[in-house]
């Protein structure tokens, strides 16, 4: 669970195939010191960092993350749950990349330049 005041803003990114990613972004409404993107692990899902995106948001970051397919929220709707799909290994980076252009149009927003 999320500290309150701290609101996931929930979206979804559509992959090369067609499959809607469940994504989220969390920020703290206040200036922004930098921004992260998180990948979770096999096997996992978002929601168990919660803890973690709650700590970054405090320290004024904003947080990207993502429920792979066959993960999480992006799973649910079809309980395919670890099941990447064709190509789905090479359509996970790909989606991640997606999700990072996220990451600059964001800095562009708020005033960040990319270091990276």
């Amino acid at each position: 669970m999320i500290a309150a005041g701290i609101q996931a803003h929930r979206f979804h990114l559509t992959s090369s195939d067609g499959l809607r990613i469940a994504c989220a972004r969390w920020d703290s409404g206040g200036p922004v010191r930098d921004i992260i993107q998180i990948a979770h692990g096999l096997g996992e899902h978002v929601g168990r960092y919660l803890g973690l995106v709650e700590r970054l948001v405090k320290t004024n970051l904003v947080v990207y993350a993502g429920d792979h397919r066959g993960h999480g929220l992006t799973a649910l709707p079809t309980k395919n749950f670890g099941d990447f799909g064709p190509g789905g290994f090479d359509l996970i980076v790909e989606g991640m990349a997606r999700a990072s252009l996220l990451r600059w149009t964001d800095r562009v927003l708020s005033g960040k330049q990319q270091a990276n």
